[in-house]
Order: structure tokens, then C-alpha cells, then sequence
């Protein structure tokens, strides 16, 4: 799933970076460093949003020694499990149900689209 999308970004974080080191505004140090910390801040991050026994603080959980896991958690508090992989647009109500006023309008006649 998203197969392009995750190459596309892939792509374009490399071309980032080596974009920074060409243009001598960084140090190649400081690249891999700002690369490392924010995957692993991220995985690490994901990783306890999305279970449950993480989340809850106890022996188990040695991630909840970490002095931002507080915080994490009054951010978290009322989310009651994994996000579900529903994806839309984030427009208002008024625009979508326009967006979607117009596609129903329009049909599909010998491969081109024309509206009625």
C-alpha cells in the first residue's frame, strides 16, 4: 500500500540531505544526526501510541522513565487505541460535501469524463 508515496518521500528526504551538504549549510555530521534522532524519536513514539500496555505505566514499562513520557501520556490520555487507517481530506464539512455534490454530478462516458 502507498508504495509510490513511500518511495516518492524516501526520494525526497535523500535529495534533502544531500541537497544541505552540497549547499556547505551543514556539516554531513549534523545531517546524519538530525536523521537518526527524528526516526528514532518517531518509531519510538508510534511505537507507544499504538499499544496499549505502553501506555500504562508500571514494571513492564521502561519507557515510562523517560522524562517526556508524561507528558506523552496527558497527550494521549483519551485516545482509546490505534488510530484506524481511515484517511481523508482535512477541509471543512461545507467543502467536502461541495467536492462531493460535484463529483456526483459528473459520470463517466467512453473514458472521458463529462459533466451532465
Amino acid at each position: 500500500r502507498f508504495f509510490i508515496l513511500h518511495w516518492l518521500s524516501l526520494g525526497l528526504s535523500v535529495s534533502g540531505m544531500v541537497m544541505l551538504l552540497l549547499g556547505r549549510g551543514h556539516y554531513s555530521i549534523d545531517v546524519v544526526l538530525a536523521y537518526y534522532v527524528t526516526t528514532r524519536l518517531w518509531w519510538v513514539y508510534h511505537s507507544l501510541a499504538n499499544s496499549s500496555s505502553l501506555r500504562a505505566m508500571g514494571r513492564h514499562n521502561f519507557l515510562g522513565q523517560l522524562w517526556w513520557w508524561r507528558i506523552f501520556a496527558f497527550w494521549e490520555r483519551k485516545v482509546p487505541g490505534p488510530v484506524p487507517e481511515k484517511y481523508s481530506l482535512p477541509l471543512p464539512r461545507a467543502w467536502r460535501e461541495r467536492v462531493c455534490r460535484r463529483r456526483s454530478c459528473c459520470t463517466r462516458s467512453e473514458g472521458i469524463l463529462e459533466n451532465i
